[in-house]
């Protein structure tokens, strides 16, 4: 199990969070919500998967990001973390709202209100050479629902089963040798005041012994 970014904790907190409400998650939302996070428009594609176009506002960190969301979501599914369920199966080779934007003439237009509005960077785009549209048309038209492993997943704060358990053996490992150490130390004053009262009744057995001879010295006096 690997460990996943805060970037990632947060989509997938997002998705658990939709699928307590709603029972599902649709994956298509989770990832326009994070295109326009980055002024990403929309995403075009060729039918052959050979480029994709990324419109708005884009440098290389917006893209990867997006990148990044589709192989989060895709990582899920693959280790049984979500399940997708497809609900259309349409060919599709562009992704962007359909509630906010419209195309017209190979361009993106803003809806406001009854009207469309044209910005320049409705019309600006990056094209790379990558077969991500594959993976977007596949990942974008599912359902998401959640396995209870990711639910307990994010209810313990990422940590796994085998983590937690690592977490707590370190955990009785530390109070077993806290204990070791108190039971070490006990051992040391014993000794310590075991010595210190022998050779306490050491000294005194010599004085009350030095007492002896001067009292056998004193009458050995008087009787001469």
């Amino acid at each position: 199990m690997r460990d996943f970014s805060e970037f990632e904790k947060d989509i997938i907190k997002r998705i658990v969070s939709e699928c307590d409400n709603e029972g599902f998650s649709i994956s298509v939302d989770i990832i326009i919500q994070e295109m326009e996070k980055v002024d990403i428009i929309a995403i075009e594609w060729d039918k052959s998967y050979t480029y994709a176009n990324f419109y708005g506002n884009i440098d290389a960190k917006s893209c990867t990001k997006v990148i990044d969301v589709i192989f989060l979501l895709k990582f899920l599914e693959e280790n049984r973390f979500i399940n997708v369920h497809m609900r259309d199966l349409d060919e599709n080779y562009s992704l962007f709202s359909h509630e906010r934007y419209t195309k017209r003439n190979e361009s993106y237009w803003r809806r406001d209100g009854s009207t469309y509005m044209l910005n320049t960077s409705y019309t600006n785009f990056t094209n790379l050479h990558t077969n991500i549209g594959r993976e977007i048309q596949q990942i974008s038209k599912g359902v998401i629902y959640v396995s209870f492993a990711l639910e307990d997943l994010v209810k313990n704060n990422f940590k796994t089963i085998e983590q937690k358990q690592l977490i707590e053996a370190k955990r009785q490992t530390r109070y077993s040798r806290g204990a070791l150490y108190a039971s070490l130390i006990a051992l040391i004053v014993s000794l310590v005041s075991t010595i210190f009262t022998t050779c306490t009744n050491t000294k005194i057995d010599n004085k009350q012994f030095n007492q002896i001879i001067q009292s056998i010295e004193k009458q050995s006096h008087q009787k001469k």
